[in-house]
């Protein structure tokens, strides 16, 4: 009986597995329920709760007390330690900028070309939120327009349609939340607006169904921030 548990338990790990790798289930983003995963899956909650342990330790997992449980990106954990371990002087913030700026005016080239309304509508919803945080008032109001941009970014990474991508985004991503650097910089300035705007033209370019321009956009977007972290 242990054995066939056992057998259940990594089938359901697989599946998740496949569920993280195909981009169904996003890095960053909080785990379904366990009801609405077992669901899918396929099994009882007690075997989900074993496959969920073993991914865990795998690092596709992160366990976060009070807040649930968050994907991991799939790019391997031995090299994200080194990266996030690493002394920021050996990993400057502008060089993290410059790989998305290649990887990202790409994928909006992507986007463009056959965009789902869902995936449009889920754009327009972070642009609302990043709307209502952009006065930057406190420490929390920056946090929520922070995720809403990353939001929006991530959801341009999952319409590229690139697998690789939308996991290089997450673990991107991760990098940009620990930049105190730039969070600093963002709220002594009218970076928000600026930045604002250039979503709002990204979009835009994407509801046009017009790849060349949300790739300008997404260029000018990029000008932008680098203009700022050279501040």
């Amino acid at each position: 009986m242990a054995g066939a548990t056992l057998k259940r338990s990594d089938e359901a790990r697989r599946q998740i597995l496949s569920l993280i790798h195909d981009g169904k289930l996003a890095p960053g983003a909080k785990l379904p329920s366990e009801r609405r995963l077992a669901e899918t899956v396929g099994v009882s909650r007690p075997i989900l709760r074993e496959a969920l342990h073993a991914l865990e330790t795998m690092g596709y997992i992160d366990r976060r007390e009070k807040s649930g449980s968050y994907l991991c990106t799939a790019v391997p954990s031995d090299l994200r330690a080194r990266i996030e371990k690493a002394d920021p002087r050996l990993l400057p913030f502008s060089e993290v900028i410059e790989v998305r700026k290649v990887l990202e005016t790409w994928a909006a080239e992507r986007a463009a070309e056959a965009p789902e309304r869902a995936d449009v509508d889920e754009l327009r919803s972070c642009v609302r939120a990043m709307v209502r945080h952009s006065a930057l008032r406190d420490a929390e109001e920056f946090a929520r327009y922070r995720e809403a941009d990353l939001a929006f970014h991530q959801v341009l990474a999952r319409m590229s349609g690139n697998v690789l991508f939308i996991h290089l985004f997450g673990f991107l991503a991760d990098l940009v939340r620990r930049s105190i650097t730039l969070s600093k910089r963002l709220v002594r300035s009218h970076f928000a607006e600026e930045n604002l705007a250039r979503h709002r033209a990204v979009l835009d370019a994407i509801e046009r169904r017009d790849p060349a321009a949300a790739r300008a956009a997404m260029q000018a977007h990029f000008a932008l921030v680098e203009r700022q972290v050279a501040r």
